[in-house]
Protein backbone atom coordinates (compact mmCIF):
# COMPACT_ATOMS: atom_id res chain seq x y z
CA UNK A 1 0.00 0.00 0.00
CA UNK A 2 1.06 3.69 -1.09
CA UNK A 3 0.99 4.93 2.95
CA UNK A 4 0.94 3.99 6.44
CA UNK A 5 -2.41 5.36 7.25
CA UNK A 6 -3.99 3.57 4.52
CA UNK A 7 -2.59 0.29 5.09
CA UNK A 8 -4.19 0.83 8.89
CA UNK A 9 -7.24 1.37 7.75
CA UNK A 10 -7.23 -1.24 5.46
CA UNK A 11 -6.63 -3.59 8.52
CA UNK A 12 -9.55 -2.74 9.86
CA UNK A 13 -11.47 -3.94 6.77
CA UNK A 14 -13.18 -7.64 6.40
CA UNK A 15 -11.16 -9.74 4.00
CA UNK A 16 -14.14 -8.73 1.43
CA UNK A 17 -13.66 -4.95 2.34
CA UNK A 18 -9.66 -5.40 1.92
CA UNK A 19 -9.53 -6.55 -1.21
CA UNK A 20 -12.21 -4.47 -3.31
CA UNK A 21 -10.09 -1.69 -1.75
CA UNK A 22 -6.94 -3.05 -3.35
CA UNK A 23 -9.09 -3.63 -6.91
CA UNK A 24 -10.17 -0.01 -6.60
CA UNK A 25 -6.53 1.30 -5.90
CA UNK A 26 -5.14 -0.68 -8.73
CA UNK A 27 -8.30 0.80 -11.34
CA UNK A 28 -6.84 4.26 -10.05
CA UNK A 29 -3.67 3.66 -11.16
CA UNK A 30 -3.28 5.94 -14.30
CA UNK A 31 -7.02 7.23 -14.82
CA UNK A 32 -5.63 11.38 -14.23
CA UNK A 33 -7.89 11.31 -12.00
CA UNK A 34 -6.91 14.24 -9.33
CA UNK A 35 -4.67 13.24 -6.73
CA UNK A 36 -6.25 13.90 -3.12
CA UNK A 37 -4.66 16.32 -0.57
CA UNK A 38 -3.98 14.25 2.33
CA UNK A 39 -3.72 11.10 2.90
CA UNK A 40 -7.05 11.25 4.29
CA UNK A 41 -8.82 12.57 1.74
CA UNK A 42 -7.64 9.81 -0.19
CA UNK A 43 -9.28 7.66 2.22
CA UNK A 44 -12.51 9.39 1.53
CA UNK A 45 -12.20 8.94 -2.02
CA UNK A 46 -11.54 5.34 -1.42
CA UNK A 47 -14.45 4.85 0.71
CA UNK A 48 -16.39 7.18 -1.84
CA UNK A 49 -16.00 4.43 -4.43
CA UNK A 50 -16.69 1.50 -2.19
CA UNK A 51 -19.97 2.33 -1.12
CA UNK A 52 -20.94 3.79 -4.63
CA UNK A 53 -21.52 7.97 -3.99
CA UNK A 54 -21.45 9.97 -6.51
CA UNK A 55 -18.17 11.60 -7.53
CA UNK A 56 -18.29 15.00 -6.08
CA UNK A 57 -16.43 18.47 -7.27
CA UNK A 58 -12.81 18.56 -5.64
CA UNK A 59 -12.12 21.94 -4.24
CA UNK A 60 -14.44 23.45 -4.86
CA UNK A 61 -14.46 27.51 -4.85
CA UNK A 62 -18.01 28.26 -3.36
CA UNK A 63 -17.74 32.35 -2.18
CA UNK A 64 -17.84 34.22 -5.73
CA UNK A 65 -15.38 37.41 -3.52
CA UNK A 66 -13.76 34.95 -1.35
CA UNK A 67 -11.36 32.29 -2.47
CA UNK A 68 -12.59 29.74 -0.21
CA UNK A 69 -12.38 26.24 -1.33
CA UNK A 70 -14.29 22.76 -0.04
CA UNK A 71 -12.35 19.44 0.06
CA UNK A 72 -15.62 17.80 -1.31
CA UNK A 73 -18.94 19.38 -2.78
CA UNK A 74 -22.01 17.89 -4.17
CA UNK A 75 -23.03 21.18 -5.84
CA UNK A 76 -26.67 20.54 -6.66
CA UNK A 77 -27.15 19.69 -3.08
CA UNK A 78 -25.35 22.53 -1.72
CA UNK A 79 -23.56 19.60 0.86
CA UNK A 80 -19.96 20.33 0.92
CA UNK A 81 -17.34 17.93 3.13
CA UNK A 82 -13.91 19.10 4.74
CA UNK A 83 -11.24 16.65 5.63
CA UNK A 84 -9.83 18.58 9.04
CA UNK A 85 -6.21 16.86 9.58
CA UNK A 86 -3.92 17.89 12.12
CA UNK A 87 -6.35 18.40 14.65
CA UNK A 88 -4.61 16.22 17.08
CA UNK A 89 -1.30 18.65 16.38
CA UNK A 90 -0.79 21.54 18.67
CA UNK A 91 0.79 23.20 15.51
CA UNK A 92 -2.34 22.21 13.24
CA UNK A 93 -3.86 24.82 10.83
CA UNK A 94 -7.48 23.98 12.76
CA UNK A 95 -6.22 24.32 16.66
CA UNK A 96 -4.02 27.66 16.11
CA UNK A 97 -6.46 30.37 17.11
CA UNK A 98 -6.20 32.31 14.14
CA UNK A 99 -6.74 29.20 11.77
CA UNK A 100 -9.20 28.26 13.88
CA UNK A 101 -11.36 32.09 13.71
CA UNK A 102 -11.10 31.91 10.14
CA UNK A 103 -12.14 28.51 9.57
CA UNK A 104 -15.66 29.43 11.36
CA UNK A 105 -16.02 32.16 9.57
CA UNK A 106 -15.65 30.60 6.53
CA UNK A 107 -18.18 27.79 7.55
CA UNK A 108 -20.62 30.21 8.90
CA UNK A 109 -20.72 31.81 5.37
CA UNK A 110 -21.44 29.32 3.88
CA UNK A 111 -23.88 27.85 6.08
CA UNK A 112 -25.93 31.39 5.72
CA UNK A 113 -25.51 30.51 1.97
CA UNK A 114 -27.34 27.47 2.49
CA UNK A 115 -24.55 24.99 2.51
CA UNK A 116 -24.71 22.26 4.49
CA UNK A 117 -21.03 21.50 5.77
CA UNK A 118 -19.90 18.13 7.47
CA UNK A 119 -16.57 18.35 9.03
CA UNK A 120 -14.52 15.40 9.98
CA UNK A 121 -11.82 14.54 12.03
CA UNK A 122 -9.50 11.27 11.11
CA UNK A 123 -11.07 9.03 13.83
CA UNK A 124 -14.46 9.69 12.45
CA UNK A 125 -12.65 9.13 8.67
CA UNK A 126 -11.16 6.18 9.83
CA UNK A 127 -14.25 4.30 11.83
CA UNK A 128 -16.07 5.16 8.70
CA UNK A 129 -18.10 7.85 10.46
CA UNK A 130 -17.83 9.77 7.93
CA UNK A 131 -18.66 8.03 4.76
CA UNK A 132 -21.96 6.48 6.47
CA UNK A 133 -23.17 9.53 7.18
CA UNK A 134 -22.79 11.27 3.71
CA UNK A 135 -24.17 7.88 2.08
CA UNK A 136 -27.10 8.96 4.60
CA UNK A 137 -27.52 12.63 3.47
CA UNK A 138 -26.88 11.39 -0.11
CA UNK A 139 -29.44 9.13 -0.07
CA UNK A 140 -27.27 6.11 -1.19
CA UNK A 141 -27.83 2.86 0.36
CA UNK A 142 -24.11 1.28 1.68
Amino acid sequence: MKNKLLEVYAQKLSPEKRMVLLRQLQELKGTGLPKAGSHLEEIFVLQMRLYGIPTPIREHEFHPERRWRFDFAWVHLKVAVEIEGGVSSPRGRHTQLDGFVKDAEKYAIATEMGWRVFRYPAALINNEFAIKQIARVLGVKP
